[in-house]
């Protein structure tokens, strides 16, 4: 929050609480806020450029952590995964594993080119072609 207001206790623990449910009145009700203007508050607080500010930061470190942990987790069952097969020698497996744990670190791309071609007749000849990145 470099350049911004500072946000009081109350205001970052309703930012805290919205990213959890994304419902305003109950945000504004954990945080403190009196529950009979919770909505009202929730409603005033989410116009507020600061605060609105400080739940987009919030949100970002929250999927940025989720995404990490979700790669992270399935890494772990890739590799478990491969591990078994090879100890089964289903080389089938454990080749699919590889694959997986490359496609997840992003060590394969696709590349797609696409084309088109005229003719007199004015029909038009449209065509895909798809070619992993080795091939």
């Amino acid at each position: 929050m470099d350049g911004e207001k500072k946000l009081t206790a109350k205001q970052e623990k309703f930012c805290m609480e919205y990213i959890v449910d994304y419902n305003g009145t109950q945000a504004a009700i954990r945080a403190g806020y009196s529950e009979s203007s919770a909505r009202t508050t929730a409603w005033r607080m989410l116009k507020n450029d600061d605060i609105a500010a400080r739940v987009r930061e919030l949100q970002r470190e929250y999927n940025d952590q989720r995404c990490f942990y979700e790669k992270d987790r399935c890494m772990g069952e890739f590799w478990k995964t491969y591990e078994k097969a090879v100890e089964a020698g289903d080389g089938k497996t454990a080749a699919k594993c590889l694959e997986l744990i490359g496609k997840t670190n992003g060590m394969f791309t696709e590349k797609v080119a696409v084309g088109a071609d005229a003719e007199s007749s004015g029909e038009v000849h449209f065509s895909i072609e798809v070619k992993k990145t080795g091939d």
